[in-house]
Protein backbone atom coordinates (compact mmCIF):
# COMPACT_ATOMS: atom_id res chain seq x y z
CA UNK A 1 0.00 0.00 0.00
CA UNK A 2 3.21 2.54 0.11
CA UNK A 3 2.18 5.95 -1.64
CA UNK A 4 -1.81 4.95 -1.93
CA UNK A 5 -3.99 8.06 -1.07
CA UNK A 6 -6.38 6.48 1.16
CA UNK A 7 -9.56 8.82 2.22
CA UNK A 8 -10.41 8.48 5.93
CA UNK A 9 -13.97 9.54 6.62
CA UNK A 10 -14.09 9.16 10.53
CA UNK A 11 -13.61 12.03 12.52
CA UNK A 12 -10.76 11.33 15.39
CA UNK A 13 -12.42 10.24 18.13
CA UNK A 14 -12.04 12.89 21.36
CA UNK A 15 -8.60 11.73 23.61
CA UNK A 16 -7.35 9.81 20.69
CA UNK A 17 -3.96 11.28 19.83
CA UNK A 18 -2.84 12.55 16.72
CA UNK A 19 -1.44 10.03 14.49
CA UNK A 20 -3.18 7.04 16.51
CA UNK A 21 -6.15 4.94 15.47
CA UNK A 22 -6.59 4.50 11.47
CA UNK A 23 -4.45 7.24 10.20
CA UNK A 24 -1.60 5.82 12.27
CA UNK A 25 -2.23 2.32 11.10
CA UNK A 26 -1.95 3.51 7.34
CA UNK A 27 1.08 5.07 8.08
CA UNK A 28 2.19 2.24 9.07
CA UNK A 29 1.36 0.40 5.75
CA UNK A 30 3.17 3.04 4.06
CA UNK A 31 -0.51 4.93 2.57
CA UNK A 32 -1.06 8.54 2.79
CA UNK A 33 -4.34 9.19 4.69
CA UNK A 34 -6.62 12.11 3.60
CA UNK A 35 -8.23 12.84 6.53
CA UNK A 36 -11.62 14.70 5.77
CA UNK A 37 -14.23 13.65 8.36
CA UNK A 38 -17.50 13.39 6.96
CA UNK A 39 -19.27 13.57 10.64
CA UNK A 40 -19.17 16.45 13.18
CA UNK A 41 -19.41 15.84 16.95
CA UNK A 42 -21.40 18.04 18.48
CA UNK A 43 -22.91 18.78 21.96
CA UNK A 44 -25.88 17.46 22.51
CA UNK A 45 -29.11 20.25 22.27
CA UNK A 46 -29.86 19.32 25.24
CA UNK A 47 -27.08 18.71 27.89
CA UNK A 48 -29.22 18.64 30.89
CA UNK A 49 -30.28 15.00 29.89
CA UNK A 50 -27.27 13.56 30.55
CA UNK A 51 -26.54 15.06 33.46
CA UNK A 52 -29.82 13.84 35.25
CA UNK A 53 -28.62 10.27 33.67
CA UNK A 54 -25.75 11.05 35.63
CA UNK A 55 -27.46 12.12 38.74
CA UNK A 56 -29.35 9.00 38.62
CA UNK A 57 -26.25 6.68 37.83
CA UNK A 58 -24.79 8.41 41.19
CA UNK A 59 -27.39 7.34 43.26
CA UNK A 60 -27.31 3.54 42.28
CA UNK A 61 -30.09 3.81 39.91
CA UNK A 62 -28.00 1.52 37.09
CA UNK A 63 -26.18 -1.48 36.99
CA UNK A 64 -24.69 -1.31 33.63
CA UNK A 65 -23.40 1.85 31.35
CA UNK A 66 -23.06 0.25 27.80
CA UNK A 67 -20.84 2.18 25.12
CA UNK A 68 -20.91 1.73 21.61
CA UNK A 69 -18.49 4.02 21.14
CA UNK A 70 -15.32 5.81 22.12
CA UNK A 71 -17.06 9.27 21.90
CA UNK A 72 -19.74 8.30 24.10
CA UNK A 73 -17.11 7.62 26.97
CA UNK A 74 -15.56 10.73 26.28
CA UNK A 75 -18.68 12.75 26.83
CA UNK A 76 -20.03 9.94 29.68
CA UNK A 77 -16.69 10.98 31.47
CA UNK A 78 -16.65 14.73 31.08
CA UNK A 79 -20.85 15.02 32.29
CA UNK A 80 -19.37 13.08 35.11
CA UNK A 81 -16.90 15.62 35.88
CA UNK A 82 -14.21 12.86 35.22
CA UNK A 83 -14.98 11.45 38.62
CA UNK A 84 -14.27 7.91 38.05
CA UNK A 85 -16.45 7.16 41.80
CA UNK A 86 -19.15 7.76 39.67
CA UNK A 87 -18.76 4.44 37.99
CA UNK A 88 -17.90 2.53 41.04
CA UNK A 89 -21.01 0.98 41.32
CA UNK A 90 -21.66 0.47 37.69
CA UNK A 91 -20.66 -2.53 35.35
CA UNK A 92 -19.07 -1.17 31.63
CA UNK A 93 -20.60 -2.96 28.75
CA UNK A 94 -18.63 -2.08 25.45
CA UNK A 95 -19.09 -3.07 21.78
CA UNK A 96 -15.37 -3.44 21.25
CA UNK A 97 -11.59 -3.20 21.91
CA UNK A 98 -11.22 0.37 20.93
CA UNK A 99 -14.32 1.52 22.68
CA UNK A 100 -12.88 -0.28 25.67
CA UNK A 101 -9.50 1.28 25.18
CA UNK A 102 -11.18 4.55 25.35
CA UNK A 103 -12.06 3.81 29.28
CA UNK A 104 -8.75 3.14 30.50
CA UNK A 105 -6.96 6.40 30.72
CA UNK A 106 -10.17 7.30 32.32
CA UNK A 107 -9.21 4.86 35.31
CA UNK A 108 -12.11 2.55 34.20
CA UNK A 109 -12.10 -0.74 32.56
CA UNK A 110 -14.39 -2.70 30.54
CA UNK A 111 -16.70 -5.82 32.80
CA UNK A 112 -17.65 -6.98 29.05
CA UNK A 113 -16.48 -6.77 25.62
CA UNK A 114 -18.72 -8.07 22.84
CA UNK A 115 -17.69 -10.62 20.75
CA UNK A 116 -19.23 -9.31 17.87
CA UNK A 117 -17.94 -6.09 17.64
CA UNK A 118 -21.05 -4.15 16.49
CA UNK A 119 -24.44 -3.14 18.51
CA UNK A 120 -25.95 -6.69 17.55
CA UNK A 121 -23.06 -8.22 19.26
CA UNK A 122 -23.61 -6.34 22.39
CA UNK A 123 -26.89 -7.06 22.58
CA UNK A 124 -26.26 -10.28 22.59
CA UNK A 125 -23.31 -10.77 25.10
CA UNK A 126 -25.55 -8.11 27.54
CA UNK A 127 -28.30 -10.10 27.47
CA UNK A 128 -26.42 -13.27 28.11
CA UNK A 129 -24.42 -11.73 30.88
CA UNK A 130 -27.59 -10.30 32.86
CA UNK A 131 -29.30 -13.71 32.49
CA UNK A 132 -26.02 -15.24 33.69
CA UNK A 133 -25.90 -12.72 36.93
CA UNK A 134 -29.36 -12.76 37.37
CA UNK A 135 -31.65 -9.97 38.91
CA UNK A 136 -33.30 -7.02 36.44
CA UNK A 137 -30.62 -3.97 36.83
CA UNK A 138 -31.32 -1.38 34.77
CA UNK A 139 -28.95 -0.01 31.92
CA UNK A 140 -28.16 3.22 31.13
CA UNK A 141 -26.97 3.84 27.59
CA UNK A 142 -25.41 6.90 26.30
CA UNK A 143 -25.12 7.51 22.57
CA UNK A 144 -25.51 10.05 19.75
CA UNK A 145 -29.02 11.22 18.98
CA UNK A 146 -29.95 9.28 16.45
CA UNK A 147 -27.91 6.69 17.18
CA UNK A 148 -28.87 2.33 16.32
CA UNK A 149 -32.07 0.71 18.33
CA UNK A 150 -30.93 -2.24 18.41
CA UNK A 151 -29.29 -2.42 21.51
CA UNK A 152 -32.29 -0.98 23.88
CA UNK A 153 -34.58 -2.64 21.74
CA UNK A 154 -33.20 -6.31 22.37
CA UNK A 155 -32.66 -5.63 25.86
CA UNK A 156 -36.64 -4.81 26.47
CA UNK A 157 -37.57 -7.98 24.48
CA UNK A 158 -35.38 -9.65 26.60
CA UNK A 159 -37.20 -8.56 29.87
CA UNK A 160 -34.88 -5.47 31.05
CA UNK A 161 -34.97 -1.78 31.64
CA UNK A 162 -32.53 0.27 29.60
CA UNK A 163 -32.13 3.90 29.33
CA UNK A 164 -30.96 5.98 26.47
CA UNK A 165 -29.92 9.08 26.68
CA UNK A 166 -27.92 11.68 24.41
CA UNK A 167 -24.58 12.27 25.11
CA UNK A 168 -23.79 13.97 21.65
CA UNK A 169 -25.04 14.63 18.19
CA UNK A 170 -23.45 14.45 15.13
CA UNK A 171 -23.82 16.60 11.65
CA UNK A 172 -22.64 16.54 8.00
CA UNK A 173 -19.71 18.87 7.76
CA UNK A 174 -20.77 22.07 5.18
CA UNK A 175 -20.59 20.99 1.51
CA UNK A 176 -17.54 23.58 0.92
CA UNK A 177 -15.35 22.24 3.43
CA UNK A 178 -15.54 19.01 1.08
CA UNK A 179 -14.47 21.32 -2.17
CA UNK A 180 -11.04 20.44 -1.83
CA UNK A 181 -12.43 16.63 -1.50
CA UNK A 182 -14.05 16.72 -4.67
CA UNK A 183 -11.04 18.32 -6.64
CA UNK A 184 -9.04 15.25 -5.47
CA UNK A 185 -11.52 12.83 -6.49
CA UNK A 186 -12.29 14.58 -9.99
CA UNK A 187 -8.68 14.73 -10.42
CA UNK A 188 -8.20 10.87 -9.63
CA UNK A 189 -5.84 11.98 -6.84
CA UNK A 190 -7.59 9.16 -4.45
CA UNK A 191 -6.94 5.60 -4.43
CA UNK A 192 -9.15 4.23 -1.64
CA UNK A 193 -11.24 5.23 0.85
CA UNK A 194 -11.88 3.61 4.12
CA UNK A 195 -15.63 3.81 5.66
CA UNK A 196 -16.25 2.94 8.78
CA UNK A 197 -19.96 3.43 9.67
CA UNK A 198 -23.32 4.28 7.26
CA UNK A 199 -23.49 7.75 9.08
CA UNK A 200 -20.25 8.88 6.89
CA UNK A 201 -21.25 6.73 3.72
CA UNK A 202 -24.35 9.15 3.86
CA UNK A 203 -22.60 11.89 4.57
CA UNK A 204 -19.98 11.72 2.23
CA UNK A 205 -22.05 10.56 -0.84
CA UNK A 206 -24.75 13.35 -0.12
CA UNK A 207 -21.80 16.15 0.41
CA UNK A 208 -20.17 15.49 -2.87
CA UNK A 209 -23.07 16.24 -4.62
CA UNK A 210 -24.80 14.18 -7.89
CA UNK A 211 -21.06 12.85 -9.33
CA UNK A 212 -20.47 11.16 -6.03
CA UNK A 213 -20.95 7.72 -7.67
CA UNK A 214 -19.09 8.53 -10.47
CA UNK A 215 -15.84 9.79 -8.37
CA UNK A 216 -16.29 6.76 -5.59
CA UNK A 217 -16.48 4.79 -8.00
CA UNK A 218 -12.80 5.29 -9.12
CA UNK A 219 -11.82 3.88 -5.43
CA UNK A 220 -11.16 1.46 -3.95
CA UNK A 221 -14.07 1.29 -1.03
CA UNK A 222 -13.11 -0.69 2.39
CA UNK A 223 -15.58 -1.08 4.52
CA UNK A 224 -15.63 -1.87 8.13
CA UNK A 225 -18.48 -4.72 8.44
CA UNK A 226 -21.76 -5.49 6.97
CA UNK A 227 -23.58 -2.66 8.25
CA UNK A 228 -21.60 0.04 6.45
CA UNK A 229 -21.56 -2.15 3.25
CA UNK A 230 -24.86 -2.30 2.90
CA UNK A 231 -24.93 1.70 3.77
CA UNK A 232 -23.00 1.93 0.70
CA UNK A 233 -24.70 -0.77 -1.79
CA UNK A 234 -27.78 0.96 -1.09
CA UNK A 235 -26.20 4.20 -2.91
CA UNK A 236 -25.02 2.17 -5.68
CA UNK A 237 -21.39 2.36 -4.26
CA UNK A 238 -19.27 -0.91 -4.83
CA UNK A 239 -17.74 -2.28 -1.95
CA UNK A 240 -14.13 -3.93 -2.56
CA UNK A 241 -12.82 -4.93 0.68
CA UNK A 242 -14.78 -5.69 4.05
CA UNK A 243 -12.84 -6.30 6.92
CA UNK A 244 -13.07 -9.84 8.38
CA UNK A 245 -13.91 -8.37 11.59
CA UNK A 246 -15.17 -4.85 12.80
CA UNK A 247 -12.44 -3.15 13.70
CA UNK A 248 -10.24 -0.45 12.61
CA UNK A 249 -7.10 -2.58 12.70
CA UNK A 250 -9.10 -5.61 10.53
CA UNK A 251 -9.87 -2.74 7.96
CA UNK A 252 -6.60 -1.79 7.26
CA UNK A 253 -5.18 -4.89 6.83
CA UNK A 254 -8.04 -5.96 5.04
CA UNK A 255 -7.15 -3.05 2.91
CA UNK A 256 -3.25 -3.64 2.79
CA UNK A 257 -4.01 -6.31 2.06
CA UNK A 258 -5.86 -6.13 -1.13
CA UNK A 259 -2.76 -4.44 -2.35
CA UNK A 260 -0.77 -7.55 -2.04
CA UNK A 261 -1.59 -9.55 -4.84
CA UNK A 262 -0.26 -8.35 -8.61
CA UNK A 263 -0.61 -5.81 -10.49
CA UNK A 264 -3.98 -5.88 -11.58
CA UNK A 265 -5.67 -7.65 -9.57
CA UNK A 266 -7.73 -6.95 -6.09
CA UNK A 267 -7.37 -9.65 -3.71
CA UNK A 268 -9.90 -9.03 -1.11
CA UNK A 269 -9.43 -10.43 2.74
CA UNK A 270 -13.27 -11.51 2.41
CA UNK A 271 -15.99 -12.01 -0.24
CA UNK A 272 -18.10 -8.85 -0.42
CA UNK A 273 -21.01 -10.78 -1.83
Amino acid sequence: MSGKVVLVTRAREAGEPAGAGVVGLLQAAGAQPLVVPTIVFVPPSDPGELARAIERLGAGAYGWVAFTSAHAVACTWDAAGGDARRFQNVKLAVVGPATARALEPRGLRADLVAREYRAEGLAVALVERLRADGGTPAVLFPRAARGSSVLPERLREAGYAIDVVTAYETRAPERDALAGLARDLEGGRVDAVVLTSGSTVDNLYDCLGPRAGEWLGRCRLASIGPVTTEAARARGLRVDVVAPRATIESLVGALAESYAGPPGSLETATPTR
